[in-house]
């Protein structure tokens, strides 16, 4: 990573063109070196607050400029070539807002996304994109001065037609209300299925509760026929002792 530099994509999936703002010499030296055989890549010498407003629109940008504090730098803005810069720069809370804000203006078209890396979360107050922050690990290697955290933010804004947003609020919230209608005929659904589940269990525990009943009964009518027939049988046996015994003469 390098504090200067500046990544802009023109038509990111098939890289039509892939522009470096780029301010270190000793860097811009590798740079061109590299870029000898890319014939789409564009190298733009200086600071992005000088070069900036030479530029086009983008389809993906990648901010990787960190001033150790974070803070405004007044003194680079002031070289830009277009004086609506400056003001948008000044009124920002922070470098990277500053950077965010112009973008927005003048260098994003609609579905374009732009991204860097901060020590915290990221939030702005516009209409015009939408934002989500994501904390990723990272190593930053020794002769970093300038980023020493082992996690960073990395910001993704991607920008919208304001105009849009109303219309597609209310699809959203259209959306939203037929969802929350599936989703309750679902919810119904699955409970009818858990009560008629549970209707079944209980008529399966009936079942099995009077067979068991019913089995329980066959068992006592066994045993108190097998006790009757033990009776039976011992009582024609006294009948025959006492047949047996001879009488008394009177």
């Amino acid at each position: 990573m390098n504090p200067c530099a500046i990544v802009l994509n023109q038509s990111f999936h098939c890289s039509r063109s892939h522009t470096i703002v780029e301010c270190s010499p000793l860097v811009l030296t590798k740079l061109h070196a590299w870029a000898k055989d890319k014939p789409n890549v564009r190298i733009i010498e200086g600071t992005w607050q000088e070069r900036l407003s030479e530029l086009g629109k983008f389809d993906c940008i990648f901010f990787d400029d960190y001033p150790g504090s974070g803070s405004i730098t007044v003194g680079e803005i002031e070289n830009s070539k277009d004086p609506r810069y400056a003001p948008i720069y000044m009124a920002s809370g922070s470098h990277f807002h500053a950077f965010v804000c112009l973008c927005l203006e003048f260098h994003l078209k609609i579905d374009s996304r732009l991204t860097g890396y901060l020590e915290q979360e990221f939030s702005i107050s516009r209409k015009d994109c939408t934002l989500t922050n994501r904390r990723i690990p990272v190593r930053p290697p020794p002769h970093c001065n300038y980023f020493i955290e082992k996690t960073a933010v990395v910001p993704l804004l991607t920008k919208i037609d304001p105009d849009d947003v109303r219309e597609k609020t209310e699809e959203h919230i259209e959306a939203d209300n037929v969802d929350s209608v599936q989703q309750n005929d679902k919810e119904t659904k699955v409970q009818d299925e858990e009560e008629e589940e549970e209707e079944e269990q209980e008529v399966s525990v009936s079942s099995k509760e009077l067979e068991k009943r019913r089995e329980a009964e066959s068992d006592d009518a066994r045993e108190a026929k097998l006790a009757m027939k033990e009776a039976a049988h011992w009582l024609m046996t006294e009948n025959r002792r006492a047949r047996k015994k001879p009488r008394r003469l009177q």
